[in-house]
Parts: C-alpha cells; structure tokens; sequence
C-alpha cells in the first residue's frame, strides 16, 4: 500500500505529547492545559505537526514559528473555546502556548525549552525594575528615537501590567496574538501623545519594546 504523505515524511507526522508538569499554574492550571492540549491532538494534529516541523529549526527568531503558534492560539481562542474550557487571559495563552512547546521539545527530543531570562517583576501587581535605557535604533517608518522613547516610557508607566506580561512572552520567547492585540489596544490610547495611529509605524515601537525587554529580562534578544 502506498503510503499517505503525511506519513511518509516524519515531520508531517503530528508527536505524541507527554502530559508534563506545567511549570506554573497561577493562570492556566494543569488540567485545563492538559484538556487543551490533548483537544488539539484529537481535533487539529495538522496544527501541532506543523508547529512541531517549525520548532525543529528553532524558535527564537523563526518568523515561521510564530505564525504557526498564532494558528494554534487562534484554534484554541476561537474554535476550541466553544467545547472545552479555554484560559481567557493574556497571560494564561503564554503559559499555555509555552507548555505546548515544553512537550513538543519532550516528544521530538529536542533541546529543552527553559526560561531564558528573569521576570520584570514578582507579579503582574507587584513593581517593576526599572525601564532600561533607549537603544541605539535609528529613526524609523517615521518615527524618531525621541519619539519611541516618550510612548515606550508612557506604556511603562500607564500600563506596568501590560509592561510585565510582555516580558513574560519574552523570556519565553513567544509570540501572541492576545498580547499583540493588548498593545495595540494601549498604542490607540497614546494616539493624543504622539503614538502612531497605524501599524506599520508601530512596528519601530514594538522593535524598541523588545530592545528594552531584551535588556531589561537579561535575555537574549529576539530579532524577527
């Protein structure tokens, strides 16, 4: 019998994910990341098979990684939330997200997938360390080095929960949409200070988000 090309090429085919312990449970607890988790094997192999093809060639940095992990978020946001009970906060699709890829690295032998930095703070209440310097980046799609560091300083100070789940994403090096939207949602509000009002020049702020997350988490920086 021929056989299918799914399985005939084993990055195709979708691995079988250990239920390992999560590693914090404050906002996604292990039975809903483990009843997530196993509905997406049940229901959407193709989708963990992909993010599993991708993970192989890395996740920090890999354009191709992020998307197929916003697949899967978009999947469990808007699909799978129908039937099962899914985490409705940003922080807890980080969590989520980041168990997915602790099991995917378990179940195709890859390194383990490890924190790769501290966070800004002990809670999302709790107060931050302080912001880091302005980076070096030049001006960019309109917007000044004076101009990113005013609007980076204001979301810093208006929005500190905000601030700290960002960091959270990124010393997980994630990427999610819940948290994009959440940005975006903070960059609208600082339209009257300067803030772009359209999402290519935002993207020179993301990018001086990141810079400053990179030095404020001690981690490496991530740069697509």
């Amino acid at each position: 019998m021929k056989a299918s090309p799914m399985s005939s090429n084993p990055e195709n085919t979708p691995p079988a994910l250990p239920a390992l312990p999560v590693l914090r449970s404050n906002y996604c607890t292990q039975e809903m990341t483990n009843e997530a988790i196993s509905f997406l094997q049940r229901r959407q192999p193709d989708l963990i098979a992909t993010l599993a093809s991708q993970q192989r060639r890395g996740r920090g940095g890999n354009s191709m990684y992020y998307r197929s992990l916003n697949d899967v978020e978009n999947y469990l946001t808007y699909e799978a939330s129908k039937e099962i009970q899914i985490t409705q906060t940003a922080l807890g699709m980080v969590d989520l997200l980041f168990e997915l890829s602790r099991r995917i690295a378990a179940a195709c032998d890859l390194q383990e997938v490890q924190l790769v930095g501290k966070s800004l703070a002990e809670g999302p209440d709790s107060p931050l360390v302080p912001l880091a310097g302005r980076s070096d980046l030049p001006e960019s799609l309109g917007v000044t080095p004076d101009l990113a560091d005013h609007i980076v300083r204001l979301v810093y100070e208006q929005s500190p929960r905000l601030f700290y789940e960002l960091g959270e994403q990124y010393i997980r090096q994630l990427r999610t949409n819940a948290l994009t939207r959440k940005l975006d949602t903070a960059l609208t509000a600082l339209e009257p200070h300067g803030a772009p009002k359209t999402k290519t020049p935002r993207i020179r702020l993301t990018q001086e988000i990141n810079w400053r997350l990179h030095k404020m988490c001690g981690c490496p920086q991530v740069t697509s």
